[in-house]
């Protein structure tokens, strides 16, 4: 494709894919952490966690996220029930049953 010096060729795929990674869209709100050990202590409910004083912590130390319906990532690893994915802003790991 011949483009004219100055012009930039249409984008075809968004800017931030990797050929080879699996898209994924998280279903609910949910939690994810930047370690995915932390995973299995964080409460199900957010809820009951809106009061809880150390995720609020953590949230605010950038160790945990809240996650919400609609957000698309990209698959970076997978280990047992666990996904990293890598949103635009952050790399999260969050259970597969939160994603599809």
């Amino acid at each position: 494709m011949n483009v004219p010096s100055g012009t930039k060729a249409p984008a075809t795929e968004p800017v931030d894919t990797i050929p080879g990674q699996t898209h994924f869209t998280v279903t609910c709100t949910c939690l994810g952490s930047t370690d995915p050990d932390l995973l299995d202590v964080l409460p199900r409910n957010l809820n009951t966690a809106r009061r809880d004083t150390s995720l609020l912590r953590q949230i605010n130390e950038g160790r945990v996220y809240v996650v919400k319906p609609g957000e698309r990532g990209y698959i970076l690893a997978k280990e047992g029930d666990r996904v990293q994915l890598r949103f635009p802003d952050k790399i999260v790991w969050l259970m597969v049953s939160d994603t599809k």
